[in-house]
């Protein structure tokens, strides 16, 4: 049977296996009917994105809402103009770091955050009572805004924690995969405006992805080689729609996605002394970062909206997750991979330092990540709290058990029929024993 995936903020599925014009269209009128004054749409370079665009904005029409349609831009780029045009909403036509046959959407409301559990359930629910309607001719407006791109570059600029001419002044060597996604422009023209000498790789917005999506040390090999062959300063990896960054070093090493939002946060840690946020299951490297400063770091549920939810309630002044997301609200409250390698740049420039120096400042850790497949769901908590009795536990998402430099987190999959299973310790060896013993618990 066909599936869709329905989330928190949005969904998606695989291009006529799942997802449909027929099901974004559906979603877009209701949404428009919701929160459809006016509606910002902007879609990743995917090859079924034109078709899904064209059914969105016919959804949006039977809504009678006014619509801007950016086309290819990126997901942090759409958030950005929801907020500068003054729309009541937008819709993001990505599936993120899925692969290229899968596509989605992401519904974000006036405020260009994505909804919450309670706004997104109410969207499921008038989706699942409405039947499908007739798109209307015309739509009261549609339109265009060419500058999205650029305003999104100069408001990273414009930020106090960047100073563009300290970067320039450096020239730095740049190698940028942005994986033929939404990125190649914006990421481009951010980086030249820094004064960098910028190498890309698979920049054209093609939606063919030559390796996986997500950029993470496994598939983003290309980018490693390509930074040694052009003796770069750094490598920079985005993913499809440009809110996930990974990093990779001088000597071309992938660093690991978890690097990105720990050394941002170290960063404006120093130069605020404000709390972080991130969720769950991001690397102790945060914390590490927080007792550096005598700072501290509040978790949330994994989901960018609970991270969002939990930076506002502490006021904290950076937050993310793990997967390489940068969350700065002196911007916007999104996961932004542009924002991320001005910051990193910014971080290279000021402290003098390489990369790999910047890493080695902190304790090495080893992160595994495991999943298996469970037929029942729930089942596995209670003999997951007895196996672990006595152990620091947080129970908010899954369970996470907390050690005094390591912790394994057990939680179901919002998108697949399994539990994931994500461990961190010093060793190898010390996180392998955390996933075998839950494996034991579970099963596999």
């Amino acid at each position: 049977m066909p599936r869709l995936m329905i989330g928190i903020s949005g969904v998606r599925g695989v291009y006529g296996d799942g997802l449909t014009e027929e099901i974004a269209q559906r979603f877009a009128c209701v949404f428009g009917q919701l929160y459809g004054k006016k509606v910002i749409v902007g879609r990743d370079s995917r090859v079924s994105g034109p078709i899904i665009t064209q059914a969105v904005i016919e959804g949006l029409t039977c809504a009678g809402s006014d619509i801007i349609d950016l086309g290819i831009a990126s997901t942090p780029t759409t958030e950005m103009a929801v907020v500068a045009c003054r729309a009541s909403g937008g819709i993001i036509i990505t599936a993120s770091h899925n692969p290229g046959e899968w596509n989605g959407l992401k519904f974000l409301g006036p405020d260009g955050i994505f909804l919450n559990a309670s706004q997104g359930a109410e969207l499921v629910k008038k989706y699942e009572s409405t039947s499908p309607g007739e798109a209307a001719s015309s739509t009261v407006s549609l339109s265009s805004w060419c500058f999205a791109d650029d305003y999104h570059i100069e408001a990273v600029l414009d930020l106090d924690v960047i100073d563009r001419d300290l970067i320039a002044s450096r020239g730095f060597t740049v190698c940028v995969d942005t994986v033929h996604g939404a990125g190649g422009s914006i990421c481009g023209e951010l980086l030249d405006r820094l004064g960098c000498t910028v190498h890309a790789l698979y920049a054209e917005p093609t939606g063919q992805f030559p390796h996986g999506a997500e950029p993470v040390a496994e598939n983003i090999g290309d980018l490693c080689s390509f930074v040694r062959e052009c003796d770069a300063d750094v490598g920079f990896a985005v993913d499809p729609d440009v809110d996930r960054l990974s990093i990779v070093n001088e000597r071309g090493e992938a660093l690991g996605e978890e690097y990105t939002l720990a050394l941002a946060a170290d960063y404006i840690m120093d130069k605020t002394g404000k709390p972080a946020a991130c969720n769950l299951s991001t690397s102790r490297l945060i914390d590490d970062a927080a007792a550096r400063h005598g700072s501290v770091v509040y978790r949330s549920p994994v989901g960018e909206i609970n991270v969002v939810e939990t930076m506002r309630e502490y006021s904290a002044a950076i937050g993310g997750e793990g997967n390489g997301g940068v969350i700065f609200p002196s911007l916007h409250y999104g996961r932004d991979a542009v924002l991320g390698m001005a910051l990193i740049l910014q971080i290279m420039a000021e402290r003098d330092k390489t990369v790999s120096a910047l890493a080695d400042e902190f304790p090495r850790y080893s992160m595994i990540k495991e999943k298996a497949a469970i037929s029942a769901k729930g089942t596995w908590i209670e003999p997951l709290k007895a196996a672990f009795a006595g152990e620091k536990m947080d129970a908010r998402d899954g369970i996470k058990i907390i050690f005094p430099v390591s912790w394994v987190h057990v939680r179901g999959s919002n998108t697949e029929p399994v539990v994931r299973i994500i461990a961190e310790a010093p060793t190898t060896e010390e996180a392998k024993g955390l996933v075998d013993k839950v494996f034991k618990v579970i099963g596999r």
